[in-house]
């Protein structure tokens, strides 16, 4: 008797754990799951989106899950009526690698307390977000379009435009609705890739899902370490440093076309991100972030570790001529900062090169905001 008992309520146990992971893949509740958020109401909000390699040191982690990242963010908190709000997108530059958030491009343009013509106080959200990819950048503008920016700051570099790299990002993987979102719009992305697919119906079961879950508990955790330190990011130990001799070749990887203009940079970004702004009626700015120039040994062939002088020099002249065309307002400070203002990446700047950075920035927004430009 007591053996059968035992039978029947592991069966009913086997049949209710079945129940639940069915219906944990057909609810695919994770979206909400990542709504719900300890900061902004029991920790401080983050200044830039959770990413880190080591929880133990950067009391941060990597997240996918895009709803948890937005959750997490200052963004989310109600805009105040004398605010003027400005997101700025783009990659580890401007998330700020290597860089206290106070130090990062939007912490130096916060420091300005700068005011809008009509006088509201002008305030920076960093969206930057690693790595390099124009489709996670325009998944982001979309999403961050719910919180009534005034204004987009879009800084890109010629890697984020290889098509190439797009599949890659761990945003695009983890959120294949929004990458089929932006392709949608027009952004030629390889939705056919297995990477972009989505989990199968084992995948999207609470059993498949254990790892994105147990990763939102540890970011709500982790909240509890930042409130207590503000750290975000562990800074206390040695950089790699910056590349200076250069190999003697011109390749730039996933680009063959001399023109760039063959299909593997993604050109029409610039038109759906663009689209994207003016159906929300928000002004855009585009820069075109610093890279360095190392000076070393073949740097008469490139000008650093990532980009060969002809392709970047190309890249540029077909960035200009494509925003003119699109009637947005670019910012070109490829050159602005000298290379010691770099750490340990081409496009990852000190303290002093964010200053400089911001300053230039501040100047190009200004006139942004006076013309009224959309």
């Amino acid at each position: 008797m007591t053996g059968g008992i035992a039978i029947r309520v592991l069966g009913r146990a086997l049949v209710f754990f079945v129940i639940l992971n069915l219906a944990f893949a057909v609810l695919q509740p994770l979206p909400w799951l990542g709504s719900l958020s300890l900061y902004g109401r029991v920790f401080p909000a983050r200044e830039r989106f959770p990413f880190g390699d080591d929880p133990a040191r950067d009391y941060n982690l990597v997240v996918g899950n895009l709803d948890a990242l937005f959750a997490s963010h200052a963004l989310a908190a109600p805009k105040a009526a004398d605010e003027y709000r400005i997101v700025v997108l783009g990659d580890s530059s401007v998330w700020g690698v290597l860089l206290a958030p106070a130090d990062t491009l939007t912490g130096k343009l916060n420091a300005m307390a700068l005011r809008a013509p009509d006088g509201r106080r002008v305030r920076f959200y960093n969206l930057g977000y690693p790595d390099f990819s124009v489709a996670k950048d325009l998944m982001l503008m979309r999403r961050a379009l719910a919180y009534h920016p005034d204004l987009i700051v879009w800084a890109v570099t010629l890697h984020a435009f290889v098509a190439e790299r797009q599949p890659e990002h761990v945003l695009l993987q983890d959120n294949p609705a929004d990458a089929r979102a932006v392709a949608g719009l027009g952004l030629p992305l390889a939705l056919n890739d297995a990477r972009l697919a989505g989990p199968d119906l084992w995948g999207r079961t609470l059993v498949g899902q254990r790892r994105p879950i147990a990763d939102l508990m540890r970011l709500q955790v982790l909240g509890a370490m930042w409130a207590a330190t503000g750290i975000d990011q562990d800074l206390s130990g040695p950089a790699e440093r910056l590349t200076i001799d250069l190999e003697p070749n011109e390749t730039l990887r996933g680009v063959t076309s001399a023109d760039l203009e063959g299909g593997e940079v993604l050109w029409s970004a610039l038109d759906v991100g663009v689209k994207i702004v003016r159906e929300a009626d928000v002004p855009l700015l585009i820069i075109n972030e610093p890279t360095a120039t190392t000076g070393g040994a073949n740097s008469d062939l490139r000008y650093n570790a990532f980009y060969p002088r002809r392709a970047y020099d190309r890249y540029r002249a077909v960035l200009t001529r494509r925003t003119g065309e699109l009637g947005v307002p670019l910012l070109d400070v490829w050159d602005l900062s000298p290379l010691a203002e770099y750490t340990n990446s081409p496009v990852h700047l000190n303290p002093a090169g964010s200053a400089r950075l911001a300053a230039a920035t501040a100047d190009a927004l200004a006139r942004v905001m006076a013309a009224g430009r959309r």
